[in-house]
């Protein structure tokens, strides 16, 4: 092994980070939280922040390696009446298999654990970040996807790509613009897909996935990616024409997936899905509640805390040039979200639906769509709310 170290440092300081991080992950992987300890040796000879970062990101993931869901809560009231559900909204699912189209950030390694509890025992797989028009479809086939607010999920793209151990692999080899600080080469890494052209890179033409790898820098490419995975084939990387989308193949995508949730509404999309499945949600899913789970993943990807609050507007500015479509994408699942939440909580009695929290999160999107000339678009404005609302 000492050998091996040898070797991989005369790579260069980088590449030892990668090692040790690689070596890091698979002690917590394999629940030995006493190992990130070895961080501190990890990191005694290298000064730099994303080490720092690095080992900050470890220690909280740690101690969330140790607390492994197992079980579900406490039986759901009424849990053996007749399913209460039995309408078009909210249709037995019980009998199905279930599909999850996992959109890389939004969550998805997350939901993948939880949501496999939730519906259980019925059959549960997930699609290996592919999008959806490469998903195969069954018959007996229930759709989900899980979906962020855009400007969060550019920043935990970029984030990943930098700090994540897969993402230094991925990214190693290119230029890809690491700099020292907590968001170091953030900036460039957004100017970069912003001035991207119909140009070939590296003799690569762009309507090529080797383009489409180049010009990501084999990581991510944060270009409306989430109407990339409901319109096209594409994932990770898109060449240069599927950066925007047809934006109303992303519509008919989107309703033909039977469930959708929400990253901010984690402990949320996991109580609808569990009404979907089992016809009845526990007290538990009351708005502030844990959920229908005893315990929830919560998985960092060793990644340092961030957040859109801290970006200069001038980078936040560039940021929302790559999600107009996103934007449009994302208010609408919010939209609906929020719709089969109010209609979930009367059916079953249990107030799941928080109010202020969907309040703070239209005021965001709403400021969104109007710094994208968008504030107008009727069918991107948020419901009519009840008169007298819980």
């Amino acid at each position: 092994a000492s050998t091996s170290l040898v070797e991989v440092a005369s790579c260069g300081p980088r590449a030892m980070f990668v090692w040790r991080a690689l070596i890091l992950q698979l002690h917590l992987l394999q629940g030995d939280a006493s190992n990130v300890l070895l961080g501190s040796a990890a990191c005694s000879d290298a000064s730099t922040d994303e080490c720092s970062s690095f080992l900050q990101a470890n220690s909280k993931r740690s101690i969330t390696s140790m607390s492994k869901v197992t079980n579900v809560s406490e039986t759901p009231r009424d849990a053996n009446q007749s399913n209460p559900l039995g309408n078009v909204t909210f249709a037995n699912w019980s009998a199905k298999n279930y599909m999850f189209i996992h959109i890389p950030k939004c969550a998805g390694t997350s939901f993948r654990a939880d949501a496999s509890l939730v519906v259980a025992p019925s059959y549960f797989q997930e699609n290996r970040e592919e999008s959806f028009q490469s998903t195969p479809r069954g018959d007996s086939q229930i759709d989900m996807i899980i979906f962020r607010s855009p400007l969060v999920h550019i920043l935990s793209q970029f984030m990943e790509c930098k700090y994540d151990f897969w993402g230094n692999m991925a990214v190693a080899g290119t230029d890809f613009p690491t700099r020292p600080g907590l968001y170091g080469g953030l900036a460039e890494w957004i100017n970069h897909f912003v001035e991207l052209k119909d140009a070939p890179l590296d003799g690569a033409l762009p309507d090529t996935e080797e383009w489409a790898q180049i010009a990501n820098y084999r990581c991510y490419n944060p270009w409306n990616m989430q109407t990339r995975y409901l319109a096209t084939e594409w994932s990770h990387s898109a060449p240069f024409n599927s950066f925007e989308p047809n934006l109303q193949t992303a519509v008919g995508a989107l309703n033909r997936v039977q469930f959708v949730g929400l990253s901010e509404f984690y402990i949320e999309s996991l109580c609808l899905l569990n009404l979907h499945r089992h016809g009845t949600v526990p007290e538990t899913c009351a708005c502030g509640g844990r959920g229908p789970l005893a315990g929830t993943s919560h998985l960092e990807h060793f990644v340092p805390d961030h957040a859109i609050s801290d970006l200069p507007p001038a980078v936040v500015k560039q940021m929302r040039k790559l999600v107009r479509l996103d934007a449009q994408i994302y208010a609408m699942v919010l939209k609906r979200f929020e719709t089969e939440l109010r209609h979930a909580s009367e059916i079953s009695g249990v107030q799941m639906f928080c109010p202020e929290k969907f309040d703070t999160m239209w005021v965001q999107v709403d400021h969104l769509l109007g710094e994208l000339g968008l504030a107008n678009v009727t069918s991107l404005k948020r419901s009519a709310q009840p008169s007298g609302r819980q």
